[in-house]
């Protein structure tokens, strides 16, 4: 294909007004091109479903901004690095997150999800409006990241104050030419720092006790953990319990939301369950919370017929490509009937989501349970009353109050 002159749509995601009506957005920047410039970013919008996936699976032309990890962690996640390095580090938990080793966690999800909606079903039955975030959406993904992990239950408390201060982090790496060197002062930046030392003090109680029993334990006794650095081995962990947390408790929180405003198809799942699969498909479709996916061009390509120079700076916009109307028929239109199309609400390629399959199997179980319990809850709020705040990162309401 003929390189094409690069379109230019300046907007800024993280304005609130943007925030709130985010896909409207998105469709703008797709109808300019799939491939556009931002001027406010100075980065590269990819908006297209299929030039996204090339992207993804291109490494030898686009690479991981391993900067921002770096920075973030102060040490090499496995997230920002391409392969071989990424798989090399990755293969220490990736068998145990497996589709058939997650099912084998189903007792433990089942546990976890039980507690945190029985409670919630109990305040709303009592007549009480429940804030859905705080109550129940943050809790069960850092009671079941945490477990997985193996942190002890006595420091529970600890990481989800981390985790807490963590959420609030990701606000303040919302804005246009946000960069993560200039919050090291943020609780959250602190709060990383802190969970490292912690991950890396488990690891040190796993090599001395032999302990496999946790993906804490299976890095610590695994062989490429002797090619990391301890900075990079710590890295490692809080990377895991960021990726595991905040994105599980905002899919929660967005599901509830869009549910509640189609009620003909919420009672259609209550009746029958076996239609939640294909369900949870297309809440990650629909409103999948993953904003930005950052790549580097390592020299100078195309995309989508616009021509990239080496060192270019691209922004991958799932959730723009998730609606993406060459693929889909009514993009914007939310139904659980549709007939089922891969998203890419969990990446593509080498970096596809290691934690899918549980975050699937986890929300397959939270919604059964909810529709189990309180199959007839609402939303207070109308659409225009909610607030997402001006975090496009990982974008939910910032607050979802339940009634029955």
């Amino acid at each position: 294909m003929a390189a094409t002159t690069e379109a230019r749509v300046d907007v800024n995601f993280a304005d609130p007004a943007v925030n709130h009506d985010i896909h409207a957005h998105y469709r703008r920047v797709r109808e300019a091109g799939p491939v556009v410039f931002n001027g406010l970013m100075q980065k590269h919008l990819v908006a297209g479903y299929a030039e996204l996936r090339k992207m993804l699976v291109s490494e030898a032309f686009f690479e991981t901004d391993k900067e921002f990890f770096d920075n973030l962690f102060n040490g090499r996640a496995f997230q920002a690095d391409d392969n071989p390095r990424h798989n090399e580090t990755r293969s220490s938990w990736d068998p145990h997150l497996r589709r058939n080793a997650v099912l084998a966690r189903h007792e433990l999800m089942q546990e976890i999800a039980t507690e945190a909606i029985d409670g919630l079903a109990g305040r709303l039955r009592a007549g009480e409006r429940v804030e859905l975030v705080h109550a129940v959406a943050l809790d069960i993904p850092t009671r079941l990241i945490t477990r997985l992990l193996g942190i002890p239950q006595d420091e529970l408390a600890v990481w989800q104050g981390w985790a807490d201060d963590i959420s609030e982090l990701s606000n303040e790496l919302t804005g246009p030419r946000a960069a993560v060197l200039e919050l090291q002062d943020v609780a959250g930046f602190q709060a990383i720092r802190a969970m490292c030392e912690a991950g890396g003090e488990q690891l040190a109680r796993r090599r001395a006790m032999g302990d496999t029993s946790d993906l804490i334990g299976l890095l610590a006794h695994s062989p490429v953990v002797e090619t990391l650095a301890e900075d990079e081995q710590r890295a490692q962990i809080a990377s895991v319990f960021m990726a595991g947390h905040e994105t599980t408790a905002k899919f929660l929180t967005n599901a509830m939301n869009v549910l509640a405003r189609h009620p003909e198809q919420l009672e259609a799942l209550v009746a029958d369950r076996a239609l939640i699969p294909q369900a949870i498909e297309e809440l990650l479709r629909y409103s999948g919370v993953v904003g930005p996916v950052m790549r580097v061009a390592s020299e100078d390509t195309e995309l989508g017929g616009v021509p990239v120079a080496a060192g270019s700076q691209m922004v991958g916009l799932p959730s723009a490509a998730n609606r993406d109307p060459s693929r889909w028929e009514r993009p914007d239109v939310f139904d659980v009937f549709r007939a089922s199309l891969p998203n890419i609400a969990f990446g593509f390629g080498t970096h596809v989501c290691i934690g899918q399959h549980l975050a699937r199997a986890n929300a397959e179980i939270i919604l059964n349970r909810i529709f189990d319990q309180i199959p007839g809850y609402r939303v207070i709020e109308t659409e225009d009353e909610l607030d997402y705040g001006t975090n496009w990162l990982i974008r939910a309401p910032v607050r979802l109050h339940l009634e029955l």
